[in-house]
């Protein structure tokens, strides 16, 4: 399995790139997912994941 990966895995190293951001962000909207089961309307949704997630404000202002 490592020989296979070999190259994805040396590409980490000439890089240096991660992907925590992106796993932290999708574990944030899965708990939210959980809480959010009795939302009826998207909008709701999203705005709640809005709200979770700290960037309300920069969707506010970009409005």
């Amino acid at each position: 399995t490592l020989w296979r990966r070999r190259a994805d895995i040396l590409a980490y190293f000439d890089l240096g790139a991660s992907n925590g951001p992106v796993e932290a962000i999708n574990g944030r909207l899965e708990h939210l997912r959980g809480i959010a089961l009795g939302f009826r309307n998207l909008n709701h949704y999203i705005l709640r994941s809005l709200v979770h997630s700290g960037q309300l404000q920069d969707r506010i202002n970009a409005l």
